[in-house]
């Protein structure tokens, strides 16, 4: 690398960490503005609404009697049981021929 490659090279990172080192200073006095109150505003709102909807759903009761019901009992179940296979070969990258040899 050349000199002045070296030379451009070193004042982009110089250029560089003062510009992070200014935009973080001038980060650290920012205080609170409207718009993170409106932010915070809005996910109280929504927290409610939330907790609103879980107590809505508390209050549902699911009746399970007609798993207990005769008829439901009677009901007879048409699946078939899935075996269990080996999938791929047991050497990926071994060579396999049309008449199964190797």
């Amino acid at each position: 690398m050349s000199p002045t490659m070296k030379n451009i090279a070193i004042a982009l990172v110089v250029i560089t960490i003062a510009y992070g080192g200014y935009y973080f200073y001038a980060q650290n006095g920012k205080s609170i503005d409207s718009s993170d109150f409106l932010l915070s505003e809005d996910v109280l709102a929504s927290t409610q609404v939330f907790i609103e909807r879980r107590a809505v759903l508390d209050t549902v009761k699911v009746d399970i009697e007609i798993f207990s019901d005769p008829v439901f009992r009677s009901y007879k179940s048409f699946s078939t049981q899935v075996l269990d296979e080996d999938i791929g070969r047991s050497n990926p990258f071994g060579k396999t021929t049309a008449n199964g040899g190797s």
